[in-house]
């Protein structure tokens, strides 16, 4: 119990020693799709539990990029809607991405080296544009 504690104490820690300019969070692929009322709920709650820890930080909502069609469209939704809310209640640094495509010539549907580049890649405008940078 006390390694597990000075641990937390070691996460908590991180918070206040490294402030981001941008979070991305990527939830909902292992989770299939669920009931959108619990999810976004959850979704919700998270955002302001990190939005605690990070006042100041833009943190982008992002859709599975290993997606297949179906998933892709509930998560679209789903992130909307959670964006849309914690807009319409005063957070304005919370934005929302939906890869264009899915991810998954890798191993076990997961995206494989070439894929993770182009994710990487996609996230990285993403960052670019929110910050204002020239791209």
């Amino acid at each position: 119990m006390t390694e597990l504690t000075s641990h937390l104490r070691m996460i908590l820690g991180i918070f206040s020693r490294y402030i981001p300019d941008v979070v991305t969070i990527c939830l909902g692929q292992n989770d299939g799709i669920q009931d959108s009322v619990i999810f976004c709920k959850a979704y919700v709650s998270f955002l302001s539990q990190l939005r605690n820890h990070y006042p100041k930080t833009e943190i982008v909502c992002l859709s599975s990029p290993m997606g297949n069609a179906d998933l892709t469209t509930v998560l679209k939704k789903y992130i909307t809607a959670v964006v849309a809310e914690l807009n319409r209640i005063g957070d304005k640094q919370i934005h929302a991405f939906f890869f264009s495509r899915s991810y998954n010539n890798g191993c076990d549907t997961h995206p494989d080296l070439e894929e993770h580049k182009l994710i990487s890649g996609r996230a990285g405008i993403v960052s670019r544009k929110i910050n204002g940078m020239v791209i």
